[in-house]
């Protein structure tokens, strides 16, 4: 099981932030960046923590597919609209 700080590190290196910026963020009393990216490194590391990364990318993924479905159906509702015209 994960810790919440482990969560947020996580979701934010997900989200696109660097592996030093989401530590930086998730633990606020790391003193320096140098510290901040080897703790972040080591974390990496973690296989609980490698498998939370992938769980969350996949359900990103699926996310985007469900988004690209909305998409497709709005333009076929577009598509099909039998409203008159004004």
């Amino acid at each position: 099981m994960l810790s919440n700080g482990q969560r947020k590190f996580c979701q934010l290196v997900v989200d696109g932030v660097s592996q030093t910026e989401a530590y930086l963020q998730t633990y606020n009393g790391c003193k320096s960046r140098n510290a901040a990216g080897a703790s972040a490194t080591r974390m990496l590391r973690n296989v609980k923590i490698q498998k939370e990364i992938q769980r969350l990318r996949k359900d990103m993924e699926n996310n985007k597919e469900l988004t690209r479905l909305k998409k497709r159906q709005i333009l076929c509702d577009i598509a099909t609209d039998a409203s008159p015209q004004s």
